[in-house]
């Protein structure tokens, strides 16, 4: 399972158009495809991926974990 694809270029070259063209190109196959789009300099490391507490050694799930968690629980689900 893949939890990311990182599409990287300069304004205005179409990265927008390529991720929407292969969410299309999926369901237009049945396949039951989930995108979220996530800005990853919008938020620090530690609220991306998740931290631990070092003092309680409890772990706080990040952005992508709990995106990575979800998509792993609808992929379980037949709808």
């Amino acid at each position: 399972m893949r939890h990311s694809v990182f599409i990287v270029g300069n304004a205005g070259t179409g990265k927008t158009m390529v991720w929407k063209s292969l969410l299309r190109a999926n369901q237009n196959m049945k396949k039951k495809p989930i995108a979220i789009d996530l800005n990853p300099k919008a938020v620090t490391n530690n609220e991306l991926f998740g931290i631990i507490n070092p003092s309680t050694r409890e772990w706080k799930d990040g952005m992508l974990t709990c995106c990575v968690t979800t998509d792993v629980w609808y992929m379980t689900i037949d709808f």
